[in-house]
């Protein structure tokens, strides 16, 4: 009877531990909440650009606020149709419409239709210099300077008339034909199946369902607080890199206080990061309510929405 006794106290004791690790990630997380802001950024985030000391954001509607503003999203005039891209260069700001039209405006001058081509797809390389917008047809990829009927184009580094994101590594630009790619101070980051590869070189730090990628600076010019972020169809997964090399070396922690109560588990489409902040497009397949675009900023230590 004693044994008996025993036993069920232990299995008891076993089931109370059990419960108590499950029930407090999920009171802490509910302790972590935040009240959602109402979101200004309607309906999916598509792209977004820095241009002229300001970002713009293509979700249908184009979006504008200044790159150093916490939220502060309006939107802007614009030509029309339905936005689904938005690109820069250091002179020119690109949209391209759902029904692919290119159009194009000076910091300036109001927007005008880039004629006598047929565009697939728009983006540029991200550079703070020499930055550069592209156009892909039919028959390649081009760069483009504002006028009409782009013919420079692009063929080195990857460029093909498949490349859908490029990224400037301080000396070239380098394209891609998924949107998995990003640089930092040290190199530039691509997936090869689940391995992220740093240079050309597989790491041995590997990342399931990756669906967008950027690299984060913690406020550093010489790269010793970069962290690559990867959007997953389960959440953000934080990489460290080394702070001399960039190599990857590991997985950290997420950032952002109320991670778990917000975007930890949801599909993240988009990811973008610029200054101390990052913007995010998450799906969440169960309810429409986290269905949107969040940002996280290094002043604001939570996710939000836009």
């Amino acid at each position: 009877m004693k044994n008996k006794n025993t036993i069920r106290a232990i299995l008891s004791l076993s089931f109370l531990l059990f419960a108590a690790c499950k029930i407090e990630p999920i009171f802490y997380a509910i302790e972590k909440e935040v009240p959602l802001e109402k979101a200004v950024i309607k309906g999916n985030l598509y792209a977004m650009t820095e241009f002229d000391g300001k970002l713009y954001a293509a979700s249908g509607s184009l979006y504008v606020k200044d790159i150093n503003e916490e939220r502060g999203w309006k939107a802007v005039s614009a030509p029309p149709g339905f936005i689904i891209r938005v690109a820069s260069d250091n002179t020119n700001l690109y949209v391209l419409t759902k029904d692919k039209k290119l159009y194009t405006k000076t910091k300036t001058s109001g927007w005008g239709k880039i004629s006598d081509i047929s565009p697939i797809e728009l983006f540029d390389n991200k550079a703070s210099t020499n930055k550069t917008a592209y156009v892909t047809t039919s028959e390649g990829l081009f760069s483009l300077d504002g006028e009409n009927n782009p013919d420079t184009e692009v063929k080195t580094n990857g460029a093909s008339k498949s490349s859908k994101a490029a990224v400037y590594d301080g000396e070239k630009t380098i394209f891609s034909n998924t949107v998995l790619i990003a640089s930092g101070t040290h190199g530039v980051y691509t997936m090869k199946g689940n391995k992220i590869v740093f240079n050309d070189d597989p790491s041995n730090v590997e990342v399931s369902g990756a669906q967008s990628m950027a690299v984060y600076a913690d406020g550093s010019d010489d790269g010793s607080k970069e962290s690559l972020l990867i959007g997953t169809t389960s959440g953000i997964v934080l990489v460290n890199l080394d702070a001399t090399t960039g190599e990857p070396t590991g997985k950290g922690f997420m950032l952002g206080e109320n991670i778990e109560s917000s975007i930890a588990m949801l599909e993240i489409k988009t990811l973008y990061a610029f200054e101390n902040a990052v913007y995010a497009f998450a799906v969440d397949k169960t309810t429409s309510k986290k269905t949107n675009t969040w940002g996280y900023y290094k002043d604001r230590p939570n996710w939000n929405v836009e």
